[in-house]
């Protein structure tokens, strides 16, 4: 059993791979035991279809569409805009709707295989802001990151600590794009009470929140906690549990970060041409044989430079793999802070 005073470093250090740990343990799965990659809630809950032609309907479609379904051995995969390590998506997204018309105030569970929002609890005086930024009130949407890991631990074992929040930073980026493309600002929140939601989602051991993203307007108004739990309904269709995972997900959920002043990056993408990034994205790696320019090179660098919206302050070290780049030696670069 781990220690209640081991740090995320010591987690670091453990998932950490080397020749040895992997032969070792060479963890072979079997395909045919992988759990289920979507979140089903029973059939008797309210669901909303997403109208892609409703600009918020939109906006919460492109956080977490499939672009792609394709079949590999006769086994069907529906791929996603969010890139995921191993294409196992282990995160869910959940949206809390609040003073938009036509919508009904509530929490909803975004399912993606089927394209609606499931209301999964109706907002009286209460709602996630109690958790998140208390006295006050967001009229707009807050988006929930939540990791189901054993869909990643069935595959990389004690790793999946490590990409269940990779995997929720990929997550952040699809909102982030969404935003971007749909003419909204966003702010991300990592220091919240995560274990109090985890409980009152009824997530049990089962899945746990990473992140939030908050759109809409700011009011300053108390509201209060969930009235009641949400009943659990499980992310996959069976469960082996991870004490290794869970101990480190624990770690994490109560340390906080230093503050900075909030900034919101000024993107001025084609609009157009951004949206089919985003769409064709995914995990792909089909890279071109071909030369790329330094111009375009640092011209991708320094979109680096650009705000991220949040009050979380961390310290962040920026790496490239050059490999095709016009008189640019191919090497692992770390990129300067004063660049």
């Amino acid at each position: 059993m781990l220690q209640n005073d081991l740090s995320s470093k010591n987690f670091h250090q453990a998932t950490k791979h080397s020749y040895l740990s992997v032969q070792l343990d060479p963890n072979y799965v079997d395909s045919t035991t992988q759990p289920y990659a979507f979140k089903r809630y029973p059939k008797f809950y309210r669901r909303l279809q997403l109208n892609l032609h409703h600009p918020i309907h939109s906006f919460i479609y492109l956080t977490s569409a499939i672009t792609l379904e394709k079949t590999y051995k006769d086994v069907a995969y529906k791929l996603r805009v969010n890139p995921s390590a191993g294409g196992l998506y282990p995160t869910e997204i959940y949206v809390q709707i609040r003073g938009i018309p036509e919508i009904v105030d509530g929490i909803y569970h975004l399912e993606v295989e089927n394209n609606c929002l499931t209301l999964i609890y109706e907002l009286i005086d209460d709602g996630l802001e109690s958790y998140i930024i208390q006295g006050k009130c967001i009229k707009g949407i807050i988006f929930l990151i939540s990791c189901v890991y054993y869909r990643s631990s069935w595959k990389y074992k004690n790793r999946s600590l490590r990409y269940c929040f990779l995997d929720s930073g990929h997550h952040l980026g699809t909102i982030a794009a969404s935003a971007d493309l749909h003419d909204k600002n966003i702010q991300l929140m990592f220091d919240f009470d995560k274990l109090a939601l985890n409980s009152d989602l009824g997530f049990e051991n089962k899945e746990f929140v990473t992140a939030c993203v908050l759109c809409g307007e700011v009011e300053e108004k108390q509201v209060r906690r969930l009235r009641l739990k949400v009943p659990f309904v499980s992310g996959t269709d069976y469960f082996e549990a991870n004490q290794f995972i869970e101990d480190g997900y624990q770690v994490t959920a109560l340390q906080k970060s230093p503050k900075q002043q909030l900034e919101h990056p000024k993107f001025k993408f084609d609009k157009d041409k951004f949206y089919q990034t985003v769409w064709h994205r995914r995990s792909n790696r089909r890279f071109r044989k071909q030369l790329i320019s330094q111009e375009d090179y640092f011209r991708i660098l320094s979109q680096l430079k650009q705000a991220i919206p949040t009050e979380s302050c961390a310290a962040i070290k920026v790496y490239s793999v050059v490999h095709r780049v016009e008189g640019i030696s191919p090497g692992l670069y770390q990129k300067q802070s004063s660049d």
